[in-house]
């Protein structure tokens, strides 16, 4: 997020919109790849394994690298139609894989960490890695008449280097044991849940594809960058969730989701009252982060804020379901989800344009919010005689709150002052409310 306002000037749209287009496929072939091993089941492991986190992290690791091997030697032998598909040479694919191969090893080890409360380190890698792909990056692209495939190379070689690093470590800690076991438990617990993945990539990255393929790749670039502008408070959201989770899994395993539940709510109010202020800069954070040529992609931006507090929602109801084992509802929501998405943004971005792939994004992140808080009400019921813990008006009268507000200030955008007026009330009432803040948040590290 912090080299986009370098790069947005130094590329043009065409060129950035390659880019963008690298990071679409990149995410697909992650999921291919990986089968997510790094998300929902590593964190199933590391509280099924308490005793044997490290060789848990060392064999999906290995894991990870079988498959990724496979796939790799499945494209050599079927590059050309593969590349015609992505639209990306063999060059940039094969760093496509080296980046897949390796950058695995990162999260795997950040994730084992964060089981422990250990941020420090986690902090040092990610400023590292921000800094050398700025600094790197930007020489390359500076030097380089191929500027997009300079942008591309050099973050990979930021990852990889990282990646290698934290690879070897995460086996020496473990002693390179790959356990069986744990690698059959993370395959059968995956398995129902790749489609869901796969889905949600649909969801969050393929319609930059479908902008690429249907608009063009200067649209891709005007999309992708106000997509990821939008996406900032997702940063917020993505670090609360990842705190959250040892803490919620520790709660369900003692049987107490009433206080899962408790803090539900007065997170997702914190978020979205961050995300109003957010929407209301919208304009700002465009001419900073993008520049002037980007600034037609401002209304891209409030419905892509909106639906982060609605990805945290659905996330938060899902580790419930993952808890309770009951993840086959996360593929057929997700799957129906997508579906919606690619089949909405086929039919309305030739009518509207770009834009119309940020509001079927929000619309499909509402239903799956919404689906996800219907299934877990009858998950939770069912494995506690019928009790009712959740409360749905709650969820969609702050659903309605954040979509009202929202549309209120995309329409103030030619009227700045009144949108910092806004701001600047968010801003007084997170201060005053800054000690109820710290013990919702500091609870969860006790």
């Amino acid at each position: 997020m912090l080299t986009m306002p370098i790069f947005t000037r130094l590329m043009t749209t065409e060129q950035y919109g390659l880019y963008s287009l690298y990071n679409s496929w990149l995410q697909v072939l992650t999921v291919v790849v990986t089968l997510r091993l790094t998300y929902a089941v590593f964190n199933k492991g590391m509280s099924k394994y308490p005793g044997d986190r490290d060789s848990y992290a060392s064999t999906m690791q290995s894991l990870t690298s079988i498959i990724g091997l496979l796939f790799l030697a499945m494209y050599l032998v079927m590059r050309g139609w593969v590349n015609a598909i992505t639209g990306l040479s063999t060059l940039i694919t094969l760093a496509m894989f080296c980046e897949v191969l390796l950058m695995p090893a990162i999260s795997f080890w950040m994730a084992r960490i964060r089981y422990d409360f250990k941020y420090k380190p986690i902090v040092l890698v990610t400023v590292l890695m921000a800094a050398g792909n700025a600094v790197l990056g930007a020489l390359a692209v500076i030097l380089s008449e191929d500027k997009a495939t300079a942008r591309i190379l050099s973050a990979v070689f930021v990852h990889v280097a990282i990646g290698a690093a934290l690879y070897v470590r995460n086996l020496q800690k473990a002693g390179g044991r790959f356990v069986p076991e744990y690698a059959r438990f993370a395959l059968a617990f995956n398995a129902p849940l790749l489609p869901h993945y796969l889905s949600m990539y649909a969801l969050d990255s393929f319609d930059r594809v479908m902008v690429a393929k249907m608009v063009g790749l200067s649209a891709a670039a005007l999309y992708g960058v106000a997509y990821n502008i939008g996406l900032i408070m997702k940063i917020v959201a993505d670090s609360i969730s990842n705190a959250m989770v040892p803490w919620q899994y520790r709660q369900l395993a003692q049987g107490d989701l009433r206080a899962v539940e408790r803090r539900w709510y007065p997170i997702l109010l914190f978020v979205g009252a961050l995300v109003i202020a957010f929407v209301a800069v919208a304009p700002e954070m465009v001419a900073i982060l993008g520049g002037s040529k980007y600034l037609e992609a401002i209304y891209v931006i409030p419905p892509v804020a909106v639906s982060v507090p609605l990805i945290l929602a659905y996330t938060m109801f899902a580790n419930v379901e993952l808890h309770y084992d009951a993840n086959k509802f996360m593929m057929y929501a997700s799957v129906v989800a997508a579906a919606a998405n690619v089949g909405l943004n086929l039919v309305l971005i030739p009518q509207f344009g770009y834009l119309a792939a940020a509001y079927t994004t929000l619309f499909c992140y509402f239903g799956l919010a919404v689906g996800h808080f219907l299934y877990v009400d009858y998950v939770v019921r069912k494995n506690s005689g019928g009790r009712r813990v959740l409360h749905p008006t709650r969820l969609l009268a702050m659903c309605a709150g954040l979509i009202v507000a929202a549309g209120f200030l995309t329409g103030m955008y030619e009227f700045p002052v009144a949108r910092y007026v806004m701001v600047l009330a968010v801003c007084a009432a997170l201060i005053v409310k800054r000690n109820d803040i710290k013990t919702l948040f500091g609870g969860v590290a006790e």
